[in-house]
């Protein structure tokens, strides 16, 4: 797994629009895809009950046996 330091942290936050601040998100995920394979996402405007109870079906998904997984 890459060092923390390396995992691109990407602000939505005003990037809806194009523009030089959009162009730049794009390249910071492609980077980020292409060279370490996952980035962390802010600014996105997602309400953090949602993004907590998807943490927490993935880590019950994450928990269960390979067999239940594929099924």
């Amino acid at each position: 797994m890459p060092p923390a330091s390396r995992i691109p942290l990407v602000d939505f936050a005003g990037s809806a629009e194009p523009g030089a601040e959009r162009d730049a998100v794009i390249g910071t995920i492609r980077r980020a895809c292409e060279e370490i394979g996952l980035l962390v996402i802010t600014g996105h405007g997602v309400p953090e009950a949602v993004v907590s109870d998807a943490e927490d079906a993935a880590r019950v998904f994450d928990s269960a046996p390979t067999s239940r997984q594929h099924s």
